[in-house]
C-alpha cells in the first residue's frame, strides 16, 4: 500500500477574516475573529500566522490613526476656548499683540496703541441668538460673515496698504451651555506682518448719510470695497447715498424679507435710469443686508446712485 501524503493545513478563514476587517478599521470583531483564528492555529488545524500578525499591526495602526485624531480635535478645542477665553475681556476698538501658535490659540494678549504697529483690533462684539447649540459648522459660519461685514481697510501712516482680513472667535459648545453667545470679531492685515491705525476712523458706506458721496464701491460687483472715502458730489465718485433705513431689530425674516424691504425702500427714488445734470445715464441700486450681518448687528438696508453703464458718476442725482 502506497504511504499517505502529508498536506499543509489549509489556511483559517477566521485569520483571512479577521485581516480583511482590519483593512477596513472594524477593530473590535476583527480581533475577535483573531482570536478564534489564533486558537485554531495554534491547535495545528489551520495556518494563517502571518495573517493574524498583518490583521494585529493593522488594527494597532488603526488606533494610532484614532488616538492622534482624538488628541488633536481635543487641542483643537482648547485651543479654542483659550482664544475665547483671551479676547472676552478686550473691547470694540482695542489693539493688541498676541502670541499665536496653531490656529487661533492666542496667548499673552497685550494691548497696544492703535496708532503703533499691532497683530489684531476688535472691530465688533456680538451675541447670536439663544437656543440649541447650532454646531460649530453653524456658529462659525455665522460669525465669519457678520465679521467680514466689518473689515474695511485701515488708515496707514507707514506707507503701505492696510488691506485686512476678518476672523471671528466663537464660543465653543461647551461655553454655549453655560450662557456664553459672544462672538468677537478681530482684523488683522492681510499675508501677515502689522496693522497701523484704526478702523474706526475709517467709515463704510453704512456709516455714510443720505446725499453723501463716495468711493468705496465695486460697480461691477454691486459690493462694498472697505473704506467709504466721502467725494465731493460735483467731483468724479463711485455712487451716492440716495435713501437710508435701519431695519427693525428682532430674529432675522429670511433673505427674501429684508430685499423686500430694501426694494420698497428704494423704489420711491426711481427704479428707472435718469439724467443727471451733466448727461449721464444715473440708476439706483438697493443693497440688503445678509443673514450674517443681521447677526452682527448691521441691519441697514441702502439705495444708491450708480453710472449706468458702470462708469463714475460726476453731478449729483437728479432728485425727483
Amino acid at each position: 500500500m502506497p504511504s499517505p501524503v502529508n498536506q499543509e493545513p489549509r489556511t483559517d478563514g477566521f485569520a483571512l477574516t479577521s485581516f480583511i476587517l482590519a483593512a477596513f478599521a472594524l477593530i473590535p470583531v476583527s480581533l475577535g475573529f483573531a482570536l478564534v483564528g489564533y486558537r485554531r492555529i495554534a491547535a495545528g488545524r489551520r495556518s494563517g500566522r502571518g495573517l493574524l500578525v498583518a490583521a494585529l499591526v493593522l488594527n494597532c495602526a488603526w488606533l494610532l490613526v484614532m488616538a492622534t485624531g482624538v488628541v488633536l480635535l481635543v487641542t483643537e478645542v482648547r485651543q479654542g476656548q483659550r482664544a475665547y477665553e483671551a479676547v472676552r475681556g478686550l473691547a470694540v476698538g482695542d489693539c493688541f499683540d498676541a502670541r499665536t501658535g496653531s490656529g487661533t490659540d492666542f496667548e499673552d494678549v497685550r494691548r497696544q496703541a492703535c496708532e503703533s504697529p499691532h497683530d489684531f483690533e476688535v472691530t465688533v462684539k456680538f451675541d447670536l441668538a439663544a437656543g440649541a447649540w447650532p454646531g460649530d459648522e453653524k456658529v462659525a459660519g455665522q460669525a465669519n460673515v457678520a465679521c467680514a461685514a466689518h473689515t474695511r481697510k485701515v488708515p496707514s501712516t507707514d506707507g503701505n496698504a492696510n488691506e485686512v482680513v476678518a476672523q471671528g472667535i466663537v464660543p465653543s459648545g461647551g461655553a454655549w451651555r453655560k450662557g456664553q453667545r459672544t462672538v468677537t470679531c478681530l482684523a488683522q492685515r492681510e499675508g501677515g506682518g502689522k496693522l497701523v491705525g484704526s478702523l474706526k476712523a475709517a467709515p463704510t458706506p453704512l456709516d455714510l448719510s443720505v446725499g453723501q458721496c463716495f468711493d468705496g464701491f465695486n460697480r461691477s460687483e454691486q459690493s462694498f470695497e472697505g473704506t467709504a472715502t466721502v467725494r465731493p458730489c460735483d467731483g468724479p465718485h463711485d455712487a451716492e447715498v440716495a435713501n437710508r433705513r435701519e431695519l427693525p431689530a428682532g430674529a432675522w425674516p429670511g433673505q427674501a424679507a429684508v430685499e423686500t424691504q430694501a426694494r420698497a425702500l428704494c423704489r420711491d427714488r426711481g427704479d428707472v435710469a435718469e439724467r443727471g445734470s451733466d448727461g449721464e445715464t444715473q440708476r439706483v441700486v438697493w443693497l440688503a443686508p445678509h443673514e450674517g450681518a443681521w447677526a452682527g448687528g448691521r441691519r441697514v438696508a441702502l439705495c444708491l446712485v450708480v453710472e449706468k453703464d458702470l462708469g463714475r458718476l460726476t453731478a449729483p442725482y437728479k432728485r425727483r
